[in-house]
């Protein structure tokens, strides 16, 4: 159940691992969710791309570096040892990332996304496969019997039917679409929008609820800093912009931590008309592929002179001359900074081209989920698992939030299905 980069992953490595008759329910009309969107797949180790930059990584690398508090060490290493091979098992299908940077972020090459890449072609080779896909099929309910997963039902138009299986493996993704989900569990989040696909709206949790089936962290998510207001596109290109407000003031602080994005968020809605603009000079533009590509799309103004791009994005003008000459003095030493504790060393450009768009922060995914382990194993309240039940991505309680995570975990579930599904035959 779903069609994006997990149960696409799951889909294919079940198959690889001997499976003949699987069926892939997708409730939207097309595959792939957000994935075909990221820029980046990131904590990929021991690519071909890292090589040729010449990085030595490591699985107990990833594993020290993994920071995520609600995942096992069983979890933390089997997506470690999974992030290992899967530059390979890409590979094995046409999609090559042959963009490396900071380490362990890939794009499919310097001047494109890694994400159309990946699912464009994890979608071929499902049909490849002849893997019977069926989107615009909602899956309402686990079909239970003797505490054995044997099915699921669905909706499709007004047709609804059951899918009765050996195994299921839910991919549904997050909450993150569902207002009253986030009110619920995380109080305040419900004024934001999503940056996420807009099917994701936690179907399953009152599925979970109804079959004592755990899930933990459902108050856990988390906000992407900016995306372009009026098309929900993540943006942004690293440090060395200011953010303002229609007044062309300054606000809040540009370094933004993981602990501080909920308080961002709020900053920015009590913004006059809940307006803040993202501005940026030629120098961050020159750094950053994402900045340049939403430029050439029109998404982000640019502008010869501060005038110019404050009369396009209806900023006052004397106030953001006034907001970069203080900025920059922060950035000398000169006076201190009143927004942040450690000024950026990135003087703003004293001469244009500037760029800038309106922003406003985001529910990018939610954290919390139905309980896993490290085989994608679903479990009952009272710590016994669920036989023939499966979760990966979003839909999981302990997501790293990593794209590659997804992959792996899709990877993991198709294949202890399947070993799940032959030895119960």
């Amino acid at each position: 159940m779903g069609g994006g980069p997990a149960g696409l992953a799951a889909a294919i490595s079940a198959r690889e691992a001997g499976l003949k008759n699987i069926i892939l329910i997708e409730k939207l009309d097309i595959l792939s969710g957000n994935g075909k969107y990221d820029m980046n797949f990131y904590d990929l180790i021991n690519s071909e791309a890292q090589k040729a930059n010449g990085i030595n990584d490591s699985v107990e690398a990833l594993i020290a570096d993994n920071s995520n508090p609600s995942d096992t060490p069983e979890r933390i290493r089997a997506q470690a040892e999974g992030a290992f091979v899967l530059d390979k098992w890409l590979r094995s299908f046409g999609v090559k990332l042959n963009y490396n940077y900071g380490k362990r972020g890939h794009m499919a090459e310097s001047n494109a996304y890694a994400g159309a890449h990946i699912q464009d072609g994890m979608e071929k080779k499902v049909k490849e496969l002849g893997i019977d896909v069926r989107t615009g099929t909602k899956g309402l309910d686990l079909i239970m019997k003797d505490g054995k997963a044997v099915g699921v039902k669905v909706q499709n138009k007004n047709n609804f039917y059951d899918i009765n299986a050996k195994a299921v493996i839910l991919a549904t993704g997050g909450f993150s679409a569902n207002k009253e989900l986030l009110k619920k569990y995380v109080p305040g989040s419900e004024v934001f929008q999503t940056s996420n696909q807009l099917g994701a709206t936690g179907d399953f949790i009152p599925v979970f609820e109804k079959n004592n089936i755990k899930t933990a962290n459902l108050e856990v998510l988390n906000i992407f800093p900016f995306i372009i207001r009026q098309t929900r596109d993540l943006t942004g290109g690293g440090d060395g912009f200011i953010l303002v407000n229609k007044e062309g003031k300054r606000f809040t602080s540009e370094s933004i931590s993981y602990a501080t994005r909920f308080s961002t968020a709020q900053k920015i809605l009590a913004q006059p008309d809940s307006a803040a603009f993202y501005i940026y000079d030629q120098k961050l533009y020159d750094s950053s592929y994402r900045l340049q590509k939403h430029t050439a799309q029109g998404l982000h103004t640019k502008a010869n002179t501060i005038d110019e791009l404050a009369d396009k994005l209806e900023i006052d003008k004397d106030n953001l001359k006034e907001t970069v000459k203080e900025f920059n003095m922060a950035v000398r030493g000169e006076i201190k900074d009143l927004f942040r504790e450690k000024p950026t060393k990135k003087e703003f450009m004293s001469e244009g081209p500037y760029y800038g768009v309106q922003v406003e922060s985001a529910v990018h995914m939610t954290r919390g989920g139905v309980v896993a382990d490290e085989k994608t194993q679903v479990y009952y309240e009272n710590g016994k698992v669920v036989k023939g039940l499966y979760a990966a991505g979003e839909v999981a309680n302990s997501n790293s939030g990593a794209y590659s995570a997804a992959v792996i975990f899709g990877r993991i579930a198709g294949e202890e299905a399947t070993k799940y599904i032959l030895l119960n035959i």
